[in-house]
């Protein structure tokens, strides 16, 4: 394992940065309110994205505290530090190399529900 998925890993369970590992339960708690809190939001919305499975061993590995995949370049967004920190549930800066890949999942989600019916 390189340094930059080790550090992403020991960030993410509690070992760098262990007051914010709350962030992470928030992001597997359904509450509307959590939608609008800054930084929960931006951690629930890459939370969801990490979990895809064309995505989750590139993107967004950081979930408690995603200062990490902006430094190192492994967020979805393309808003730089801060931008990615205080994102919130924005799709609107997804890399285009990113946003191309769920368009096409969607896609194909769309022909598979066709062809069942």
């Amino acid at each position: 394992m390189d340094s930059q998925h080790r550090l992403h890993r020991d960030a993410d369970h509690g070992r760098v940065l262990p007051d914010v590992r709350g962030l992470h339960t928030l992001s597997h708690i359904e509450h509307p309110l959590l939608d609008r809190l800054p930084l929960v939001n931006t951690v629930r919305r890459m939370h969801v994205l990490h979990h895809n499975p064309d995505f989750m061993h590139t993107r967004n590995f950081n979930l408690t505290f995603p200062i990490c995949d902006a430094l190192f370049g492994t967020s979805d967004l393309d808003k730089g530090v801060i931008g990615t920190l205080f994102n919130g549930m924005s799709d609107a800066a997804r890399k285009p190399e990113d946003r191309a890949r769920v368009e096409a999942q969607q896609s194909e989600r769309g022909r598979a529900a066709a062809r069942s019916l």
